[in-house]
């Protein structure tokens, strides 16, 4: 099966040519009246109607990979909301809303792994075992429904994501995707703990399918970003699903101002850096990735 699928996503990427991804999950369920303070997690089975809205608007963008909506389906967050006990429904509705918008289309869905928020010993008080087993329930709870890959997304840290990459490859054999976030500053980009791509790069580049970038400050960024990575180990398949740039924040709010139009330029950017899979992160919508798509498809680099 896994190798299956991971021929299936090469046929997407032949000819070097750009899979699409989706968007922003959490912002746009905000847009559909998601409270503050509420998991957008727990609306796989509060409100499986946004969620599957959610989905089947980026399909009508073009995109053929959608995440579930699990990003932080993971036991340290779900107990923060009283939902640790139902962390397996939870994950397991996440790929069923996702193949339920998908239907009959060939859509491949990522198993969406976000970052635990806590901090691993000597810093925090948090083992690499603990952390391990935690991910090994998600990982459990999104194989049993039939993901397509795993991506463990928006990391800080290496030995965060060495934790739950162990976690995936003890529950499965379907392909992975790694991607740090990082801030470009005078020493380059670089990830909270001050890790570059070229250490990303060394320490994933023989365990990810795909490895790469989302979230932190916009495309412009994540094409340096995927420069490095290209440059640390060539013929490695590059993922990039930035910001619709860099937040501001108004009235006690992080807006991002990047529109459309801008993005998918930025997009056709990231596709000429090197990167196999495009999408959005934060504050990207349905537009944005349809915006993209023309780019894409004008120049015949978009994988149908």
């Amino acid at each position: 099966m896994a190798a299956d699928i991971a021929n299936r996503l090469s046929d997407f990427l032949s000819a070097g040519r750009v899979l699409l991804a989706d968007g922003a999950m959490g912002t746009r369920l905000s847009e559909l009246g998601l409270p503050p303070g509420q998991a957008p997690e727990s609306w796989n089975l509060l409100n499986p109607a946004a969620i599957g809205q959610v989905h089947r608007d980026y399909l009508a963008a073009g995109v053929r990979v959608l995440l579930t909506n699990t990003f932080g389906a993971n036991p340290f967050k779900l107990e923060r909301y009283g939902l640790s006990d139902r962390l397996e429904e939870v994950n397991r509705r996440g790929v069923e809303l996702a193949r339920a918008a998908a239907g009959s289309r060939p859509i491949l869905v990522a198993g969406d792994l976000g970052p635990s928020g806590e901090l691993l010993e000597p810093l925090g008080r948090l083992s690499a075992a603990a952390l391990k087993a935690g991910y090994r329930r998600q990982v459990q709870g999104l194989e049993s429904a039939g993901v397509d890959f795993f991506l463990i997304e928006t990391m800080t840290s290496l030995d965060e994501a060495r934790a739950i990459s162990d976690a995936v490859a003890e529950v499965s054999a379907r392909p992975l995707a790694v991607s740090f976030t990082f801030s470009v500053g005078r020493q380059g980009p670089r990830t909270l703990m001050g890790e570059s791509p070229l250490q990303a790069a060394k320490a994933f580049g023989g365990r990810a399918w795909l490895l790469g970038a989302n979230c932190g400050e916009g495309p412009a960024e994540t094409v340096q970003v995927l420069q490095e990575l290209r440059a640390a180990r060539p013929g490695q398949l590059l993922w990039a699903k930035p910001n619709a740039g860099r937040p501001v924040l108004r009235d006690g709010r992080s807006v991002f101002l990047q529109g459309p139009e801008d993005f998918g330029r930025e997009a056709l950017r990231l596709a000429q850096a090197g990167a196999a899979v495009v999408g959005g992160c934060c504050g990207t919508t349905p537009a944005h990735l349809a915006a993209a798509a023309r780019r894409l498809a004008h120049l015949n680099l978009l994988a149908k």
